[in-house]
């Protein structure tokens, strides 16, 4: 147990680790890929059939599409933003993978979570956005509307002694907002840098058992292995049960569509079944991106609808998960 809850903290490994399969071979779920290259990760994974490679190719054209928004005849917009991130999953998700850390005033591929703190509600804690600017600083708009702010990233160097004496320099981020375009930030604003995780395996993590991840919690530490942790609850579900959050750096999506419905909504600015705010992580306060939202887009009440949300949550659950490498 205490072998696989090691595995479990670095990543889809565990995932194979908690769903009971060794590395000696793992499941068609888990392919081994012949390609190693560039696009490793962009592969589905072994099993689907021709009807499933369909939706896993149409998921697929959805994850790379770059969104524009529309203009209509009265000036409204829909489609995509008006505040945004990204204007495609791909754009922080290279090639199916991880972004990039940010460079110095460059905050390709990652965002910036916001909160003033916690509210408790029957039980379960609920972050608390900034009153004007969500729960995300949306660092580009379309035209006619002003970015939130600016995102500074900056790196101090700092050295650290190994436990063979040996000295290393490592670098420390250190962040920022500049430009706020809407009014002060709150007081009380927490930072949260997110870095986007890589997409293959999630397939693999929403198939462990719930018991199984009920066995693996350790809150305290209690067999001593140095490994604490606990499962972050999700209140209910459409049954009225609670289920385990398995995604998110935060644990926030207990389901890769659920997971998927929410980075569109707060990084892309569109909406879906799941997360149908058309003016994405518009506020209230920010009058002028409300305005600016058709709350319809050719005659659906959302931008992407519940069978486009599908495809696109199949592709991110069915891509191949390539064998680790340099073990040992």
């Amino acid at each position: 147990m205490a072998d696989c809850k090691s595995f479990i903290s670095a990543g889809i490994a565990g995932a194979v680790c908690a769903l009971g399969f060794g590395f000696a071979a793992l499941p068609p779920f888990a392919q081994e890929l012949s390609l190693d290259g560039p696009n490793a990760f962009r592969l589905h994974r072994e099993g689907l059939n021709s009807s499933e490679i369909a939706h896993f190719n149409y998921g697929r054209g959805l994850f790379h599409h770059v969104w524009e928004p529309v203009v209509h005849d009265d000036g409204t917009v829909s489609g995509f933003g008006p505040l945004y991130n990204a204007n495609a999953c791909a754009a922080c998700h290279v090639r199916d993978g991880r972004g990039q850390p940010p460079r110095p005033g460059d905050a390709t591929s990652f965002v910036m979570r916001l909160s003033v703190g916690t509210r408790e509600v029957a039980g379960f804690k609920h972050v608390l956005p900034d009153p004007v600017y969500g729960y995300q600083l949306q660092d580009h708009a379309i035209q006619g509307l002003y970015p939130e702010g600016r995102i500074l990233v900056t790196y101090r160097e700092f050295e650290m002694a190994l436990a063979d004496g040996q000295t290393v320099r490592l670098q420390r981020p250190e962040y920022a907002l500049a430009d706020p375009a809407y009014g002060p930030f709150d007081a009380a604003l927490k930072l949260g840098p997110r870095v986007a995780p890589p997409v293959i395996g999630l397939g693999l993590l929403e198939r462990i058992p719930v018991r199984r991840l009920e066995a693996l919690a350790d809150a305290f530490d209690r067999d001593g292995d140095g490994i604490s942790g606990r499962i972050n609850w999700s209140p209910v579900d459409a049954d009225g049960q609670r289920v385990p959050n398995r995604f998110g750096w935060k644990l926030t999506a207990a389901s890769v569509r659920e997971q998927s419905e929410m980075a569109a909504n707060a990084d892309m600015g569109i909406s879906s079944p799941g997360a149908n705010r058309f003016a994405g992580d518009c506020t209230r306060a920010q009058s002028v991106c409300m305005n600016m939202v058709r709350p319809e887009h050719f005659g659906k009440d959302v931008e992407l609808d519940g069978n486009e949300m599908h495809l696109l949550a199949f592709y991110a659950a069915n891509l191949g998960v390539p064998p680790r490498r340099n073990i040992g």
